[in-house]
């Protein structure tokens, strides 16, 4: 079974678990992280995608405020 580590991609900012040979062959792409790779089984972790909030924000419709019911 590989060993996992926790990196962030120095591009776009993901967290991900890679095995640990793919982050030595180009350790210039990632940023290890402190974070668990993998859960108590071995399993690794889901990728955590950076999402930038002001475009996430411009996706929303309308005001929110407007949408509350009093």
């Amino acid at each position: 079974m590989d060993e996992f580590v926790r990196v962030a991609d120095k591009e776009t900012g993901h967290h991900m678990s890679i095995p640990k040979a793919r982050f030595d062959a180009d350790p210039t792409l990632w940023r290890e992280l402190k974070s668990d790779a993998t859960y108590a089984d071995g399993t690794p972790r889901p990728a955590k995608y950076k999402t930038d909030v002001s475009t996430e924000a411009t996706k929303k419709s309308g005001n929110q405020a407007a949408d509350i019911k009093e």
